[in-house]
């Protein structure tokens, strides 16, 4: 569809989001006001009618995956997995072997 020049095409135009546009939000701020704007869309459309839903049902489960993978993003947590599990990092080492093993190293670099 081809625009009069004149005519702003509503796609291009900016999302009023009741901010004011100087105010800086936060990324993670933003995805989680977002994820729980979708949630309740999804809420809302979940509670009604097949009839009466304003979204088909597949647009609502993708919308539930949406929202999981931004829930993704903002509950990401940067710490290394090993440091959980007992496969990868390093064994445990007790506080008297940690003495042992300096005494040790302090006796070799003083003999």
């Amino acid at each position: 569809m081809n625009w009069h020049k004149d005519t702003p095409n509503p796609h291009q135009m900016p999302y009023n989001t009741g901010m004011k546009k100087n105010t800086m939000e936060h990324p993670h701020t933003r995805l989680e006001r977002i994820c729980k704007e979708l949630q309740e869309i999804v809420n809302s459309e979940n509670s009604l009618h097949l009839m009466d839903m304003n979204l088909n049902s597949s647009d609502v489960d993708v919308l539930d995956e949406v929202i999981s993978m931004i829930e993704e993003i903002v509950d990401y947590d940067p710490t290394p997995q090993y440091l959980y599990d007992n496969d990868g990092g390093e064994p445990p080492i007790s506080a008297k072997e940690i003495h042992s093993g300096a005494w040790k190293q302090h006796q070799e670099m003083h003999s």
